[in-house]
């Protein structure tokens, strides 16, 4: 997670979770940053479930 600029804004509690799914592929952040603060759209939303989907059936 230290490859993110923003990376100490993560929330203790989510440090865990963010990291698996950073290391799955399921996240990957954008122009550096994960944003833990920020809004996801509608179409980013459906790119994280689809990849989580895709990646269960791995």
């Amino acid at each position: 997670m230290g490859a993110y600029l923003d990376a100490s804004d993560v929330a203790g509690y989510a440090l865990d979770s963010a990291a698996i799914l950073i290391k799955a592929g399921i996240v990957g952040g954008k122009s550096g940053r994960l944003a833990p603060t920020g809004y996801l759209n509608r179409a980013e939303t459906a790119v994280i479930l689809y990849r989580a989907h895709s990646y269960n059936k791995r």
